[in-house]
């Protein structure tokens, strides 16, 4: 794998666990469902983005 694609995946990984590890709490806390689904969608874009 090429370094700076190697860089930029494990950047992305490492956005899209804080997403996760966020949206994990806002089940645990039981916020509003709308705050979860938006939660949702900027995790389903971060995995859909282009390298």
């Amino acid at each position: 794998m090429k370094k700076n694609l190697k860089k930029r995946a494990i950047h992305r990984l490492k956005i899209l666990g804080g997403q996760i590890r966020g949206l994990q709490k806002m089940i645990e806390e039981e916020e509003y469902c709308v705050a979860i689904l938006q939660g949702f969608s900027f995790g389903e874009s971060s995995v859909d983005a282009r390298y």
